[in-house]
């Protein structure tokens, strides 16, 4: 086992949630390895924005109760 494989996509290099997601779980990592190069979670960028915002949201609550 490698912990390699959780990065070895250029997908995961160049995602900006990478530091979040970590890679996804390295199981589905392993599994999807040969499958080409797309997110294996399937992300859209409308979802990782949403993930953004919610990580945002989570860590600074205060911000969120200015902007409602």
């Amino acid at each position: 086992f490698s912990w390699t494989v959780v990065f070895s996509k250029q997908v995961c290099h160049d995602c900006r949630i990478a530091p979040i997601c970590g890679g996804g779980c390295v199981q589905k990592a392993f599994e999807k390895r040969y499958e080409g190069n797309e997110c294996i979670y399937g992300y859209s960028e409308k979802d990782i924005d949403d993930i953004i915002v919610s990580r945002f949201d989570y860590k600074f609550p205060i911000l969120k109760a200015l902007k409602e």
